[in-house]
């Protein structure tokens, strides 16, 4: 970001040794966002939740980076829970692309035999109706002898779980529950080789060790589309 602004002559990078260090090189201009915002919403106006959400959280930037409020109540607040709503929507269709995308991946990757799948860090259950529903175009759904659909935050966990119920009232085959990637799979009822493909949209990212929760992935699946 700072990189970014002294390419613009907003910043400009400090000599020195050590770490980069950048300082304003006069007074910081007001950006207006709303021509920016308008143009989005003549070219698509379902990309406007990621706009409202940006907006959102750039006004608690300031008191942020003053350290007077963390990052998790800035993003994750009750409050807040409208925005992820809308953002983590097919509905909103910037975000949409990453679950068709992934959706597709799991139905070239699932065994012809079907199986169980699993999903980590299920969110809101957009990226979980994405792959259903591929699925169901291919004549595949009733291939799935289990859906688990695992959320480590309660919030989203019971949000995910009512549209998923919502869109699929008869599928009993849909399984919920929490699931700690940073934990041993094993401890919390996810035995090896036990799925058949381990499933993840917009998750991994935030796993405190990469290697470790990929190696907990590996050898409880075939593929991991994620």
């Amino acid at each position: 970001m700072l990189r970014q602004l002294a390419a613009r002559k907003i910043l400009e990078e400090v000599p020195g040794e050590g770490p980069p260090r950048f300082r304003a090189s006069g007074p910081l201009p007001v950006e207006d966002p709303a021509p920016v915002r308008e143009e989005q919403s003549r070219h698509d106006g379902s990309w406007m939740p990621s706009y409202v959400l940006a907006e959102a959280v750039a006004q608690e930037y300031p008191a942020f980076l003053r350290g007077e409020v963390p990052g998790e109540e800035v993003l994750f607040s009750p409050r807040r829970l409208r925005l992820w709503i809308d953002y983590f929507s097919n509905g909103n269709r910037l975000y949409a692309l990453n679950n068709h995308i992934g959706a597709l991946a799991v139905e070239q990757w699932m065994p012809p035999d079907g199986g169980v799948l699993l999903e980590l860090g299920g969110g809101l259950g957009s990226g979980a109706l994405a792959v259903l529903e591929r699925l169901a175009m291919a004549g595949r759904l009733d291939a799935i002898r289990e859906y688990r659909f695992t959320e480590f935050v309660p919030a989203f966990l019971r949000r995910g779980q009512q549209a998923l119920r919502a869109r699929y009232p008869e599928r009993s085959s849909l399984i919920f529950g929490a699931l700690d990637m940073n934990r041993p799979f094993g401890d919390q009822g996810i035995a090896p080789e036990s799925v058949a493909v381990i499933y993840a949209v917009n998750t991994l990212h935030v796993a405190h060790d990469l290697d470790f929760t990929l190696g907990r992935c590996d050898g409880r699946s075939s593929p991991v589309a994620a």
